[in-house]
């Protein structure tokens, strides 16, 4: 794989990870309390948060703990599924809103643990579809990682 090949590879998991940390830190140095714009079950000013929810983090720890699987996760789905990527992305980023919106308890949601976990589901089932057992492996790798 040449260094271009490998560097267009990481870029969008890049990209992303990059803009959830600058908007932790500038919550963070300007106490801008973000999680205000996170989902709240069920109301109609928690919809937003479909789509802010994966953007905020609690803490630095909690957005660390979503980087590394999503780099690999997002890297891995950019490869193999290169022309659909991005509308992969938004059909699974809309789904896990829509269904924390409906099903989570009542308090303020944030973080892209949802992402991690529909990215993962995503690749386990493209394997099963695709009799391909590196997706197979790969999503139940960062599952049993990510959730220990």
């Amino acid at each position: 794989m040449k260094l271009f090949q490998i560097v267009t590879l990481f870029l969008p998991a890049t990209i992303f990870i990059t803009f959830i940390w600058l908007i932790h830190w500038l919550d963070t140095a300007y106490a801008l309390n973000l999680y205000q714009y996170g989902l709240y079950p069920r109301t109609v000013k928690g919809l937003s948060g479909i789509l802010t929810m994966p953007l905020l983090h609690g803490d630095w720890k909690h957005l660390l703990n979503n980087s590394v699987p999503l780099m690999v996760l997002i890297s891995f789905l950019y490869h193999f599924f290169r022309h659909h990527f991005f509308r992969i992305s938004m059909y699974l980023w809309l789904l896990n809103g829509l269904w924390t919106w409906v099903f989570a308890r009542e308090s303020y949601h944030i973080g892209a643990s949802g992402l991690v976990y529909a990215f993962s589901s995503f690749i386990f089932f493209a394997g099963i579809i695709l009799h391909d057992k590196k997706h197979i492996a790969l999503s139940l790798l960062i599952v049993f990682l990510y959730g220990s």
